[in-house]
């Protein structure tokens, strides 16, 4: 491969970088305002009495802890992207 050719793979691969950090800071973004959600949820939940803790608004309030807990797991699985190394192609 020629200079013009890595110089291509280079450029490539610093917009690809970037692009994932940006994707990566994102998710963690969204992850952190969910998390701040969960928490106040759960606080709501807390605060109720046992009795109503069994109830239909308790079991509702547990409900959307579960249902956020499961989506931040689900967030930090799409945005643990493994980065691609571009540095095998340079050496062609």
């Amino acid at each position: 491969m020629n200079q013009a050719g890595r110089a291509v793979i280079k450029a490539q691969a610093k917009r690809y970088e970037h692009a994932l950090q940006v994707f990566k800071d994102t998710v963690e973004q969204v992850i952190d305002e969910l998390e701040q959600l969960k928490e106040e949820e759960q606080e709501k939940f807390d605060n109720l009495s046992e009795g109503l803790q069994q109830a239909e608004t308790g079991q509702k309030l547990e409900g959307a802890v579960d249902s956020l807990d499961g989506l931040i797991d689900s967030l930090r699985e799409q945005g643990d992207l493994d980065e691609v190394d571009f540095d095998e192609a340079l050496d062609l």
